[in-house]
């Protein structure tokens, strides 16, 4: 494979030279963004890394300049950044990057990388949408683990187009953060963004607060009201938590999906509207369907594109990034975090999420002292600690025989006894992932193995 890598620092064009040459590709390297665009009028490649920050020059502005080149703007693009920034994540995407990597990184992600990029070298890049050349805006969605990149790059496919979407996710997860990016970088980022929560107001106020109503059409209705629908006209509607919307109002919105039109709430009046639909819920959407509790046909019109946004427990990685997101947010002065504190917020399983996350760290710069998050700063939700103990010892008083004898068990089989089924509960919490339950435990991959015989 011909490769060029652009790059205004010598070491790193001529590390990935020397590692990219012993896997057999021919690798060209360039220190100047100037020369990037002429280079590839010559020259032909089969694949390019492009880093992000050249000196004056820009790699999104010269990734744009690629893309709009017929001769060559089929060239898978990657995108290297040291810069963690999940808007310049999204923007790559949607101007066309085949990927994007973090630095540092080593040989096994370029590796990764070629093998799709070898899969996929037929394929044609994505499609320019439109130009923004507006400043970068504050992040409002942190991360860099795989699961959370993966949900970026998906962002960026979607953004441009009019398909509705369906967010999937537990509580506080983000769902409305995903929802709002979307807006962002779409083509309809200068109309209305409106959310309402279907789940908040009660069936006969959220159908009057969707879809408006006339003077008098109930008690209390002193004069006509646009509903969030119409105020979302050439914009996106958010519907957070649509699980729970009534099904005789299921219907209805099924009905402003198919047509685009709708009749305010004691109206005869049909009025249209150009929206695009984002909905989101943290229930199984799937199970309410087979129960009959949501609409099929609904479901179908809304899932025209899913994204699952997985919990915070299964993204470990985005962690020390959230911990440093809240800490800037919150801070009112320069704040340290010590090693150990990062070390136990990355082996609690948040229930609560990335919203859980935020609320912890809020309470640690409350309790911290001398600038310093330290690991007493750390506190969590004590109920979810308790109940895992407590489920522990009724899981022990169950299982264990003490009507042998004289009723007294041997202190070491007790201890045993109580250390096997413990340890097997947050083997479990931790979704049997030996790894993070024995940091939970803080002892050793092979001391758990052998308390759990396996």
């Amino acid at each position: 494979m011909r490769i060029l890598v652009v790059d205004d620092q010598h070491a790193i064009c001529h590390s990935m030279k020397k590692s990219l040459g012993k896997l057999g590709h021919k690798v060209a390297t360039l220190e100047d963004g100037c020369l990037v665009v002429e280079t590839l009028l010559t020259t032909s490649f089969d694949l390019i890394f492009l880093d992000i920050k050249l000196g004056q020059e820009n790699g999104i502005d010269i990734l744009k300049q690629i893309k709009r080149m017929p001769s060559i703007g089929q060239v898978p693009v990657i995108l290297m950044t040291a810069y963690n920034e999940t808007d310049i994540a999204i923007e790559s995407i949607k101007y066309g990057a085949a990927d994007y990597i973090l630095k540092p990184f080593d040989i096994n992600d370029i590796e990764n990388i070629l093998l799709e990029v070898a899969k996929s070298n037929d394929d044609a890049a994505h499609s320019v949408c439109i130009e923004n050349d507006g400043s970068f805006c504050k992040q409002a969605l942190v991360g860099r683990s795989t699961p959370f990149v993966n949900i970026l790059k998906e962002i960026g496919k979607i953004a441009c187009n009019s398909i509705p979407v369906l967010i999937l996710g537990e509580t506080g997860t983000g769902k409305d953060m995903v929802g709002k990016a979307i807006h962002k970088f779409s083509n309809r980022s200068d109309k209305p963004y409106v959310a309402i929560n279907c789940s908040s107001i009660p069936r006969d106020l959220l159908e009057a607060e969707l879809f408006g109503y006339k003077k008098g059409a109930f008690t209390g209705a002193a004069s006509d009201h646009m509903g969030k629908v119409e105020l979302a006209d050439n914009g996106i509607l958010f519907l957070d938590e649509i699980g729970d919307m009534h099904p005789d109002l299921q219907a209805k919105l099924l009905r402003l999906l198919q047509e685009g039109s709708f009749y305010p709430v004691g109206g005869n009046e049909l009025k249209t509207v150009n929206v695009r639909f984002i909905a989101a819920t943290h229930q199984n959407i799937q199970q309410l369907v087979k129960r009959k509790e949501f609409r099929e046909d609904l479901f179908f019109r809304l899932s025209g594109y899913t994204i699952n946004i997985p919990p915070l427990r299964e993204r470990i990685d985005d962690i020390e990034p959230l911990v440093i997101h809240f800490i800037q947010k919150y801070a009112e002065k320069p704040i340290h975090i010590a090693p150990e504190s990062i070390e136990k917020l990355q082996q609690y399983r948040y229930p609560g999420n990335v919203r859980e996350l935020e609320n912890i760290m809020r309470r640690a710069l409350l309790e911290s002292s001398n600038n310093i998050i330290s690991e007493r700063n750390i506190c969590f939700n004590k109920s979810e600690i308790s109940e895992l103990y407590e489920t522990s010892i009724s899981s022990f008083e169950t299982t264990v025989d003490m009507s042998s004898g004289d009723g007294i068990i041997p202190l070491q089989k007790v201890t045993k006894n109580f250390q096997k089924i413990y340890v097997s509960n947050v083997f479990s919490q931790y979704d049997k992932n030996q790894l993070q339950a024995a940091a939970a435990l803080k002892i050793s991959r092979n001391t758990l193995r052998k308390i759990l015989d396996l």
